[in-house]
């Protein structure tokens, strides 16, 4: 709890500015033990020259995000940021404490610590979690995880969810090395001919590649180590609602040398 206080006092002296912070931004919180313990949504905007931050959760009966109830406070500098909520009922009282860090525009680093104090209880008992992880931007779109995939040109690169958003579409896929060195890979940039696309069945249209998240762009190179997984994403032109059936291509299918990772008759289920 001194880093805590020492971090907050930090905050507090230093000049408050963090644009980098703005915008809607969720992830999943684990323990020491790499248990999940909570999940973070969080939007940060400008107000009044200043930033503040509401904190979401998904309502089931009515699948809308709504704030969560409680008396809030957001201080930030320089791409730090403490995100404070607390709430009580009638015996008890509930802190929770989020320490934000920015690492890029897709990319938040969140450490989170909870603490409840319950007086109707013996001793008037104090229970405390902890918990941290990373954030990336919120689309809000539906997730896919139950792929059918009708064929690969690659055993090493899989895919292991889609996210269909009304502004984007995100592929995210896992690297597995399975040898005993270091292999690098990176992605065409968008507008090349080798590029990443998402096409139909009948390859009338091209989603084409916008950006992408923890793997570089040529001529740069990402390091994955011997045996690991590297996980990155893909981010892709909106695809329509309809479309539940695609290809991924890297690259024009005539120009193609044998070594690209395309991935054909995609399902959403």
């Amino acid at each position: 709890m001194k880093n805590l206080f020492l971090f907050f006092l930090l905050l507090w002296s230093t000049s408050l500015w963090a644009q980098s912070l703005e915008g809607e931004w969720h992830g999943q919180l684990f323990d020491d033990s790499g248990e999940a313990v909570n999940y973070l949504n969080i939007s940060i905007e400008e107000q009044d020259g200043k930033l503040a931050a509401t904190r979401k959760k998904l309502n089931p009966k009515t699948n809308t995000w709504e704030p969560v109830k409680g008396t809030t406070q957001f201080i930030n500098a320089k791409g730090n940021a403490i995100y404070t909520q607390i709430s009580n009922g009638d015996k008890w009282a509930e802190s929770e404490v989020f320490m934000l860090s920015y690492i890029s525009p897709k990319k938040m680093e969140v450490v989170w610590v909870n603490q409840v104090n319950n007086a109707d209880v013996a001793y008037n008992k104090v229970a405390t979690k902890l918990g941290s992880g990373y954030l990336e931007p919120f689309f809000n779109g539906k997730i896919y995880e139950n792929l059918s995939i009708g064929g690969t040109s690659t055993n090493r690169v899989s895919i292991d969810k889609v996210e269909v958003a009304e502004s984007v579409t995100i592929v995210t896929f896992s690297y597995h090395n399975t040898s005993f060195e270091p292999v690098m890979m990176r992605l065409a940039k968008p507008g090349f001919s080798g590029a990443f696309f998402i096409t139909p069945p009948d390859r009338s249209r091209k989603f084409n590649i916008v950006d992408k998240a923890n793997i570089a762009y040529e001529p740069d190179n990402t390091t994955v180590p011997p045996n690991s997984y590297h996980t990155f994403k893909i981010y892709f032109e909106p695809i329509p609602d309809s479309l539940n059936n695609f290809s991924i291509l890297e690259g024009n299918p005539q120009l193609q040398s044998g070594k690209e990772w395309n991935f054909y008759d995609i399902q959403l289920k």
